[in-house]
Parts: structure tokens; sequence; C-alpha cells
């Protein structure tokens, strides 16, 4: 490149002030590829967004928040009814569980459910304006529920030779989550 070129090229590519493209063989791009006709000297840099301009308007963050609260606390409560029969089909005692801790498991099971909501919100935002009701959202999240989570975990515990009700009381669970957090999502969409 000239002088000539090389001023052009950083006044239409301020995020590259110290690195030029260059080709495979080390020599800088010059101009226009023969074979696909792009030129790197026509792109145009774009200036990047905020962090809160990454969020999509309809992922409420409040929603988000109380529906993966709302959904661990149904968690707590289903798991602790059906604790013995889970351990049972889980092949677990209570020493076992007792002897791993529970911190890292609750920890990445909330930072899971957070996840959860996140994109259950977002789906729910994309939805046509007269699904965004407590009705349509629970009926979409049931929907993904069957679709992935179900056959998810069937094939999973399948493959572990895992007992079926291990399945099922796993199934149920994410069902019951689903459930809550489309109950929450649901509400606020409707506000």
């Amino acid at each position: 490149m000239t002088g000539t070129d090389e001023t052009v090229f950083h006044e239409r590519w301020p995020v590259w002030p110290f690195v030029r493209p260059r080709q495979p063989g080390g020599r800088p791009i010059a101009g226009r590829s023969q074979s696909t006709g792009y030129d790197p000297r026509d792109a145009v840099a774009r200036p990047q967004p905020a962090a809160a301009e990454m969020i999509p308007e309809s992922i409420s963050l409040l929603a988000v928040l109380l529906a993966a609260m709302a959904a661990f606390a149904f968690g707590a409560v289903y798991y602790t009814t059906l604790s013995k029969p889970w351990m049972d089909a889980a092949g677990l005692t209570e020493e076992k569980v007792q002897q791993s801790g529970m911190a890292g498991p609750f920890a990445i099971s909330f930072a899971g459910l957070l996840v959860q909501a996140a994109v259950l919100s977002w789906i729910l935002g994309e939805l046509p304006p007269s699904a965004a009701t407590v009705g349509g959202a629970v009926a979409t999240a049931t929907a993904l529920w069957f679709g992935f989570v179900a056959t998810s975990c069937a094939t999973n515990n399948v493959f572990r030779r895992a007992k079926t009700k291990l399945t099922v009381i796993d199934s149920l669970h994410w069902l019951g989550v689903a459930v809550v957090q489309a109950l929450v999502l649901g509400y606020f969409a409707g506000r």
C-alpha cells in the first residue's frame, strides 16, 4: 500500500490502528480480491452497542430473576418431598449426598435457572402479542419441555441405564420448572 492508501485504509478501518489485514502469505491485503470481489478498504467500522443495548427488549431482568427464584423454590419443595424416591432411583444415600456438599450444585442449578428464564423470556417476547398471556406462556413452555427437556432426560437416563423412576421424577421436575417460570414471565408479559 502506498502512503495515500494507508491513510484511506485507516480512515475506513479505525478499529485496526496498528495491524493491517494480511493475506495467508503474510503480504498486506492491497485491494479488491479477484475471487470474491471483496475489498477490505470498503468496510466501515460499526460502533459497538452498550451492554444494556445487548439485552433484547423482550427480556425483563426483574421477571427473569423472579422466575428463576420461583423455579428454585419449586425445585426445593419438589425434591424435598421426593427425596427418598429420587435418591433410591439415582442410587444415592443420604451420607453420600451430604459428603459431596450441596453449595456447588445449588449455585449451578440457580445459574441454569437464570439462563432458562432468560431464554424463555426471549422466546415469549418473539411470539405474537396474542400469545403474550399466561396461558400462552404455559403452553409454549410445556411444548418446549416436551420437545427438548423430557426427550433429553429420557435419552440421557436410558444410556446411563438409570431407573425409569429417575427419568419420571426429573422430567416432571423440569415440567414444573417450565410451568412456574412461564407463569411468572407470562404475568409480566401481560402487564
